[in-house]
């Protein structure tokens, strides 16, 4: 049996994060994947510039020839002026649940928070990194202190990736356990788009059985490979191939 993922992103023209990006991780570990693009971020490798919306209308629109499919997994992160039809998007999914909840991209606020708290715990793994973790959380803290108090307020696992954090450590909370992972390499550079890529690469192997714990490992393996081989494109981050 085929298993198909429904994507609900944004999409970055350059295809270092977004949308496009999360088709090819999911398709890349052999898990189809289709979905609705909620707007378009206008960005370069030094960042994003602009933030635009998709009308619900054209998002319904494009739903609609795909009503009757039955998903095997969903990943959502910049929802847009989808929230109406997210929910009929939710009924059709017959497996795990990832949310990336992108807040901010490039300084501009794309996700209004109070919606993403009220969405969170319909998901079965959420993947902030520290600054959104803490907006959710609605407190500062440290790395594994959001990680937990995310994990007990929403009763979800919790992937928290530790980038802005001086140790780099990531967190996953789960079945109320905290498991640490160190980073195996620091790099002298930044690669745009690990978080999306990150979310992606773990719903596919949940997707395919992995439990979550094992997901994570797997997906942050995967994540090494490609920050190894990223290109420079200009001034600022890199670029996943």
């Amino acid at each position: 049996m085929v298993k198909i993922a429904f994507v609900l992103s944004a999409i970055d023209p350059l295809n270092g994060a977004g949308f496009t990006l999360d088709l090819g991780v999911l398709q890349g570990f052999g898990v189809k994947a289709v979905g609705i693009p909620t707007g378009i971020l206008p960005q370069d490798p030094s960042g994003v510039k602009k933030a635009i919306f998709f009308p619900g209308r054209w998002i319904s629109e494009g739903f609609e020839p795909l009503r009757e499919m039955k998903f095997s997994g969903l990943k959502v992160s910049i929802v847009g002026n989808s929230w109406r039809i997210l929910e009929e998007i939710m009924e059709r999914v017959e497996g795990p649940r990832v949310l990336d909840p992108i807040i901010r991209a490039g300084g501009l606020k794309v996700s209004p928070v109070s919606r993403l708290r009220g969405l969170i715990s319909r998901f079965d793994l959420v993947t902030p990194n520290i600054p959104e973790a803490a907006e959710l959380l609605g407190k500062e803290g440290s790395p594994q202190e959001l990680c937990t108090g995310l994990h007990r307020k929403f009763g979800i696992s919790v992937f928290l990736k530790g980038g802005h954090s001086r140790d780099k450590v990531d967190y996953l909370c789960h079945r109320g356990e905290v498991v640490k992972f160190p980073p195996e390499v620091v790099f002298p550079y930044e690669v745009h788009g690990t978080g999306c890529l990150l979310s992606s690469a773990i719903l596919a192997l949940m997707v395919r059985g992995r439990e979550v714990r094992w997901a994570v490992e797997e997906a942050r393996k995967f994540l090494l490979e490609k920050y190894r081989s990223a290109l420079s494109l200009g001034k600022g981050k890199r670029i996943f191939r």
